[in-house]
């Protein structure tokens, strides 16, 4: 398996991925599961694919020539604090056939590698409050709560 940045040419790869990432929510109520969903599902995922590649420090778990994940991230400048500079994971996902053989671990230390080159001060991420299995992951790999959002709809959900 190789972990490298990612190019055009994962884009349909990438999009594959981004469709389970997005449809894997057995963990949320039905509530949540409203709240989350898409006006423009496929419309969405080829935005989101296209500024992984473009815009955004992504990484990709490639085995001959299928990704078996990725992590994407950016740097957020932090000014006036203490740690001002912020590798900020926006996605972090490993297909279902690919987890607990390392992959994540593999993806998160590559680009864990290069904030700590961009001189980021810290790493920030965000999870939903009832994805209860990520949010274990991420405090026994030394993460720490910060915040909680909260979500009030002004419309009515059917």
């Amino acid at each position: 398996m190789q972990i490298r940045r990612a190019t055009s040419h994962d884009k349909k790869e990438l999009v594959r991925l981004i469709k389970e990432f997005e449809t894997r929510n057995d963990y949320l109520s039905e509530k949540q599961k409203k709240i989350r969903a898409f006006a423009h599902f496929d419309q969405m995922v080829e935005t989101s694919a296209q500024k992984h590649i473009a815009e955004h420090i992504t990484f990709v778990a490639n085995e001959e020539g299928m990704l078996k994940g990725f992590v994407s991230g950016e740097i957020h400048e932090k000014k006036y604090r203490v740690y001002n500079k912020e590798g900020y994971i926006s996605d972090w996902f490993v297909e279902e056939a690919s987890r607990s053989q390392g992959v994540g671990k593999q993806l998160f230390d590559s680009l864990t590698e290069f904030f700590k080159k961009s001189g980021c001060t810290h790493i920030g991420l965000q999870t939903h409050l009832d994805n209860k299995k990520a949010i274990e992951i991420y405090e026994h790999m030394g993460f720490t709560k910060k915040l909680v959002t909260f979500f009030k709809p002004l419309k009515r959900l059917s």
